[in-house]
């Protein structure tokens, strides 16, 4: 019978063959990628350098225009100073907006909250009992609430005399 220590040595042979051919083929297809990687980085190296020059040369005759217009574009403080007028130009119109909305709430005041729950669903019946609860004030605010919106004759006055007496 064959021994274990045989047996790991055919089989290290039969392996070490085929292992020769799998690392060569390996290495083979390694500097195929290298070579591929390589040449698509210099174009691409290529690329950014001909666009970063056509930007150099665009932002050069911008820069040219605008000092022959007495503007002094493209230098930090140049830049800066368009920043800051744009950003000046955006707050004063959010600033417009903020008061033309304060205009539109003021004119047109928030509706008041029900002074009772339920009170658009109250009769004028329930109104009138929960009267003799409320202080002069509460009352008052009925009144109003009432005067805006169902207007009904025996609820107002109803409230008219609860506040004279």
């Amino acid at each position: 019978m064959e021994s274990f220590r045989s047996k790991l040595r055919k089989t290290r042979r039969a392996i070490a063959g085929h292992g020769g051919v799998f690392i060569d083929e390996t290495r083979s297809a390694g500097i195929s990628f290298s070579t591929d990687t390589k040449r698509a980085t210099e174009q691409l190296i290529g690329r950014i350098g001909k666009e970063g020059k056509s930007w150099r040369d665009y932002l050069t005759r911008r820069r040219q225009v605008g000092v022959a217009k007495g503007r002094e574009l493209l230098t930090p403080v140049g830049f800066e100073r368009g920043v800051l007028l744009r950003v000046t130009r955006s707050l004063e119109l959010l600033q417009s907006k903020v008061h033309a909305r304060l205009d539109a709430l003021t004119k047109n005041k928030l509706e008041p909250a029900p002074p009772l729950t339920n009170y658009p669903k109250l009769t004028a019946k329930s109104i009138l009992a929960q009267l003799g609860k409320l202080t002069d004030e509460e009352c008052k605010v009925i009144y109003d609430y009432e005067d805006s919106h169902k207007r009904r004759a025996t609820v107002l006055k109803a409230i008219e005399q609860r506040i004279a007496a």
